[in-house]
């Protein structure tokens, strides 16, 4: 009778190991998306461009989004933003071949998001999702989508309140 309590436990502890080389997606609050992002805003996706990247990366395949900002929550000190950002994102399709990164946030043109960004460090004037998929929201009539009975306003409330007590 305990091999098999012993097969289980090893089969739960390969479960929760991540192998060499894969990663796993850490959770993490509205207080530490907001305070290590960047740039955190609210904004409309107007429109997609997949391609592959040729950068240091090698060659992936990812979708740049279009993403019109209505209301900037915060800023660095530094950081100037235009009315539209470009937002890269791991993964899409190209002709037959599709690349998926279950770490990414899904992102469909239309929605209203809030995005917490970092700047894309090997393309200039991209910026990409801090936290995964963590790091971006919808916001559907009024409701925030991925967080259960939490209203937009009362994320924004919490959000401006935790750069305001950063002093970011």
């Amino acid at each position: 009778m305990k091999v098999p309590v012993v097969l289980l436990m090893l089969f739960a502890l390969t479960l929760l190991t991540t192998l060499p080389g894969e990663s796993a997606v850490v959770p993490l609050s509205v207080q530490e998306l907001t305070l290590d992002s960047t740039v955190v805003i609210r904004g409309v996706v107007r429109d997609k461009d997949v391609h592959y990247s040729d950068d240091a990366r090698g060659q992936l395949i990812v979708s740049d989004f279009d993403v019109s900002v209505l209301e900037v929550l915060k800023k660095g000190a530094a950081t100037e933003l235009p009315g539209r950002l470009l937002v890269e994102v791991e993964g899409g399709r190209i002709g037959n071949i599709a690349m998926r990164n279950n770490e990414a946030p899904l992102v469909q043109l239309g929605e209203e998001v809030v995005m917490f960004l970092k700047p894309h460090s090997h393309v200039q004037g991209a910026w990409l999702v801090y936290g995964c998929f963590q790091g971006k929201l919808t916001i559907l009539d009024g409701m925030v989508r991925e967080a259960m009975n939490q209203s937009w306003s009362d994320l924004r409330q919490e959000i401006l309140g935790h750069v305001r007590n950063s002093g970011k």
